[in-house]
């Protein structure tokens, strides 16, 4: 009776441990979502927004909320094959969303596949949108009208196509994780807004979140046998799992067993951390001019790490000074964790001085070091002091700004996405 009592105990603390889980990656995926939604109403900004909904998917790997968004900023990008992959899944999690099935029936009309557009638009017509979103609706009924007038035909089409796709000829393949540790952003040589996978060395991928979308020719879901392979830095699994060296860039590679067409994801493979070199933006400053600092911390293949936290000096420190001494990740500064600004102030002018900029990590002990040459006058660089309003922030104050004086706004973007 005891031992039947312990295991009973047992099995209720798993319960509850598995409850807590549970609660807490719906917690996480509630507030990655309200962070997407919050960064593409304020700024439109479609990279950030896409990594957001893509931090969504690692708390819960079904949320159609997530694979929509994803996919809805690509279609309006017109960044098809991704947008086509992101809502084919949504509208397979969530076959009454509405709003996936109207971004779907976008790609679709744009690439002439006429019977499947038609399907996606007339479920937008029918099925659940959030709030806000009835013009959608509108639209996705002006779209069916507008496809049954160019072809009468087209409602009977979707419904055969429907019922019997034909052999798969698009396959897509996506992994959609990506370690914390990762900075590198978007695929090397990626012309599309696709976000970087990652894992860390030896451990195994999340298969929740390795998909394949097959399609036929008229865009409807296809029946396929699939062939896996890797190449050399991974594991075959199941799971597939990184070996244990570091990699810019590994494939897996599905090829369908009949029809024999090909598609492949690359992933990266992410090894501790071996160096930290500090870019400067502008190596020579005035008074009352900045200039930007980035740490680059790498791993011995070259990929850019994040880490918890990177502390920064300046010598000397009598006239310049840094903004602040500390930088890290965090959940309000996941784009820019290791950024810094090193100042010289405006109410002086220094003597001409070579100011020596270390970023130190701590828990590896890495540094690295950048120089800034400080100067009695302002340097030639975009901001205060050349016949031009220096601004950050509000773009519409720096131009009311200017308009007082009849002055130009220069623009000096040091962000890379």
């Amino acid at each position: 009776m005891a031992r039947m009592k312990r295991i009973a105990l047992f099995l209720a603390a798993l319960l509850l441990g598995a409850m807590a889980a549970r609660a807490q990656d719906e917690a996480e995926y509630g507030r990655a979502l309200a962070r997407a939604r919050a960064i593409w109403q304020q700024t439109r900004n479609a990279y950030r927004t896409v990594a957001l909904f893509r931090s969504a998917l690692a708390a819960r790997p079904d949320g159609v909320e997530a694979w929509r968004g994803i996919g809805a900023v690509e279609a309006l990008f017109e960044q098809d094959d991704e947008a086509l992959f992101h809502l084919t899944e949504a509208v397979r999690l969530g076959p009454e969303d509405g709003q996936a099935w109207f971004w779907l029936g976008v790609v679709h009309r744009r690439h002439d596949r006429k019977a499947a557009a038609w399907g996606a638009f007339e479920r937008a017509t029918r099925f659940k949108m959030e709030a806000g979103n009835e013009k959608l609706r509108a639209e996705a009924v002006k779209a069916v009208a507008e496809l049954e007038q160019q072809d009468p035909d087209v409602a009977t089409d979707a419904h055969a196509g429907e019922e019997a796709p034909g052999p798969p000829a698009i396959l897509l393949v996506r992994y959609l994780g990506a370690s914390p540790r990762d900075a590198n952003m978007r695929d090397a040589g990626d012309a599309t807004m696709r976000q970087a996978s990652s894992v860390d060395a030896g451990r195994p991928l999340d298969e929740r979140l390795l998909r394949v979308v097959g399609l036929d020719a008229a865009g409807f879901p296809a029946l396929y046998t699939l062939r896996w392979s890797v190449s050399a830095g991974l594991k075959a699994g199941p799971p597939i799992a990184a070996g244990d060296a570091p990699s810019r860039r590994e494939e897996i590679v599905v090829q369908d067993g009949e029809q024999g067409i090909k598609a492949s994801t690359a992933i990266a493979i992410l090894g501790p951390a071996t160096g930290l070199a500090v870019l400067v933006t502008h190596p020579e400053i005035g008074p009352g001019q900045r200039s930007h600092l980035e740490a680059l911390i790498t791993d011995a293949a070259g990929n850019l790490l994040y880490h918890p936290l990177t502390q920064w000096t300046a010598a000397p420190g009598a006239d310049g000074f840094l903004i602040r001494p500390e930088s890290g990740l965090s959940r309000e500064n996941d784009f820019e964790p290791h950024r810094n600004i090193f100042a010289l102030p405006a109410d002086q002018a220094p003597a001409p001085a070579e100011y020596v900029i270390t970023c130190t990590e701590p828990t590896t002990g890495l540094k690295g070091m950048g120089k800034v040459r400080g100067l009695d006058q302002p340097a030639a660089i975009a901001g205060a002091g050349h016949g031009a309003a220096a601004w950050e922030g509000n773009f519409e104050h720096a131009l009311a700004a200017a308009a007082k004086d009849d002055r130009m706004v220069l623009v000096d973007f040091s962000a890379d996405w």
